[in-house]
C-alpha cells in the first residue's frame, strides 16, 4: 500500500462529500477500488480528491451519475471520452434552452397574474383591522390560503366575487371546483 493513501475523512473533508457518498462513489464506479488496510480501512490516492472534485462539478452542470460512471469508465481504460462528453453536454444546453424558456413563459404568467391581483386588490374596500378585504367568510377568504373563491363587499353592501365575475355569494356556491379553477385562471 502506498504510503501517501488517506483515510476517507481526508478526503472528505478536501472535497466536502461525505463518507458515505465517497462509498456509493465507490459502488458506481466513479472512484477506483480503493487500497485497504489489514484491518479493512480504505486508503486512497491522493489523486481520488481531484477525482471527486470533477464528480461534483459535473454534477452541478446536470450530469447524472449513470453518465459520469460511463464516461469515467473509458476514460479508466484509455479510451477518449470527448465525443461522449461533448454529445452530454450538448444534451445538457439543449434541456437547459427549454428550461429557461419554460422559466421565461412562467415568469410572463406570473407577471400578468400579479398585475390582475394589483388591479383587483386596488378596487377592494381593505378591512381596518386585517388589512385584507373584508370577507363575507372567512372559510372563503382568498387571503389565508384555505379556498379557491373569496367575496368582498362593495360599498352597496353587496357581495361580489373577488374573482371579478360579478357573482353573489349564492351564485358561487353553485360552482364545481373546475369552474373556480377557469375564473381563477388555473388549469
Amino acid at each position: 500500500m502506498k504510503t501517501d493513501a488517506v483515510g476517507p475523512r481526508a478526503v472528505s473533508a478536501a472535497t466536502g462529500v461525505s463518507t458515505d457518498t465517497l462509498r456509493h462513489y465507490e459502488r458506481l464506479g466513479l472512484l477506483p477500488r480503493t487500497a485497504r488496510t489489514p484491518a479493512g480501512y480504505r486508503r486512497y490516492d491522493p489523486a481520488v480528491i481531484s477525482r471527486v472534485q470533477l464528480i461534483q462539478r459535473a454534477l452541478v452542470v446536470g450530469f447524472s451519475l449513470k453518465d459520469l460512471a460511463s464516461v469515467l469508465r473509458r476514460r479508466d481504460v484509455g479510451e477518449p471520452p470527448c465525443r461522449a462528453v461533448r454529445a452530454l453536454v450538448g444534451e445538457r444546453l439543449a434541456a437547459l434552452e427549454q428550461r429557461l424558456e419554460d422559466l421565461t413563459t412562467l415568469r410572463g404568467e406570473i407577471r400578468r397574474v400579479l398585475q390582475d391581483w394589483d388591479a383587483r386588490l386596488a378596487a377592494t374596500p381593505l378591512d381596518r383591522g386585517r388589512g385584507c378585504w373584508t370577507c363575507s367568510k372567512d372559510e372563503a377568504c382568498l387571503n389565508d390560503g384555505r379556498a379557491s373563491v373569496g367575496f368582498a363587499r362593495s360599498s352597496t353592501d353587496e357581495e361580489t366575487c373577488v374573482a371579478g365575475e360579478g357573482m353573489t355569494a349564492d351564485e358561487a356556491d353553485d360552482l364545481t371546483s373546475v369552474e373556480v379553477s377557469s375564473i381563477l385562471g388555473k388549469s
